[in-house]
């Protein structure tokens, strides 16, 4: 299996945790939604043997982007953990 970056960490936990805490339920739904028509459009271009717009389609999810994208200045400030009891 080849490692995966997450959606904002690498680590599952700490990565759900984030999501968790810093956005709403409904930008959560909105953004799953958006992800699931990315997938079946993507699996419809496999399907169709349209393997050229499937690799436009699949880029900003490649390992280089993602980083990128995290390491870009307007990035985001998140909630830490309260170490009070």
């Amino acid at each position: 299996q080849t490692r995966q970056l997450g959606v904002i960490r690498e680590d599952p936990s700490e990565d759900i945790r984030l999501l968790m805490q810093n956005y709403t339920v409904p930008s959560l739904a909105t953004a799953l939604r958006g992800r699931e028509d990315v997938l079946q459009y993507c699996a419809t271009l496999l399907q169709e043997n349209r393997i050229d717009e499937l690799k436009t389609t699949l880029k900003p999810f490649e390992p280089q982007y993602v980083l990128l994208r995290r390491q870009q200045k307007n990035h985001l400030r998140f909630k830490e953990p309260s170490t009070s009891g």
